[in-house]
């Protein structure tokens, strides 16, 4: 086995731990390359004789060094890193008031990550004077990363509110596809239906029964199980630099199901939570 494939191997915590008691001094200076030792010569070599230089190409191990990956053109390197989340919420049906009616889902294309907070959530689904706050999204501009913050994330998954009910989960999971766009859609990802992005969140063992006869009935339900470790690592992490525009899209092909041709009626609204989790970096004003 190559010397870069036993690397590429180690656990991401163990790799963590190694980078976390390194001096502070030394932290924002190293990285953990994939490349081996022979191929850095060769190309060190190379690289020379062409005015390149080792930064041009090392290919730094996955998300190993969150803060050499987070740093901008031009940036001092005077800013606080942390773990978060960055997560954007959207109710279905969209509609202008409370009153569900048939609960038809329609097709189309449903951005998310377009609003921040503090703003009006109609566009998000939400009725009228609706105001979007934490709850929905800590998003502080729409449709764009801030100025002076930037993300490496490692993980994605896709909730839905704590109380939503089987039915109306299933239909979501089966009938809505993930898609993700940046630059204006010259980027741009079909990433499969909800199914495939579990949560890892929600409430799990809550059962409860009527007083009549009937069975019992378990009314909490989520995408996947209840389990932090249960959502889907991106080993070839997102990247959201300041400034960027991106956007994450639920996208319903047809208002019927796939196996019968049934319309699809959602007994209540519906709110969907896109969230990513990772490395969040944001510049100290000097």
């Amino acid at each position: 086995m190559r010397a870069s494939e036993a690397v590429s191997k180690i656990p991401y915590e163990i790799v963590q731990g190694f980078m976390s008691r390194l001096p502070q001094s030394l932290r924002e200076r190293v990285s953990i390359l994939e490349n081996p030792t022979d191929e850095l010569r060769e190309e060190l070599a190379d690289a020379k004789l062409r005015g390149r230089s080792l930064s041009d190409i090392a290919r730094p191990l996955f998300a190993r060094n969150v803060r050499m990956r987070l740093r901008g053109r031009g940036d001092t390197g005077k800013a606080r890193v942390e773990e978060n989340y960055l997560y954007s919420s959207r109710r279905f049906p969209g509609l202008a008031n409370n009153t569900i009616g048939s609960g038809a889902l329609t097709p189309g294309a449903f951005p998310f990550f377009t609003k921040g907070a503090g703003d009006q959530g109609d566009s998000m689904g939400f009725p009228t004077g609706f105001v979007l706050g934490a709850p929905e999204t800590n998003m502080e501009t729409g449709g764009a990363i801030a100025q002076g913050t930037s993300f490496v994330f490692q993980h994605l998954g896709v909730s839905f509110n704590s109380d939503i009910v089987t039915d109306d989960l299933a239909d979501m999971l089966d009938a809505v596809a993930l898609g993700f766009s940046k630059a204006g859609g010259q980027f741009s990802l079909s990433q499969g239906p909800l199914k495939m992005w579990p949560a890892g969140m929600g409430i799990s063992g809550t059962i409860a029964a009527d007083n009549s006869d009937a069975a019992v009935q378990i009314h909490a339900v989520h995408n996947g199980a209840a389990d932090v470790r249960a959502v889907r690592t991106l080993r070839i992490p997102r990247i959201l630099r300041e400034k960027e525009t991106f956007k994450y899209t639920f996208q319903v092909e047809r208002a019927t199901k796939a196996k019968n041709g049934a319309t699809i009626g959602l007994s209540d609204f519906v709110v969907a939570t896109i969230w990513l989790f990772g490395g969040q970096r944001n510049e100290i004003p000097s």
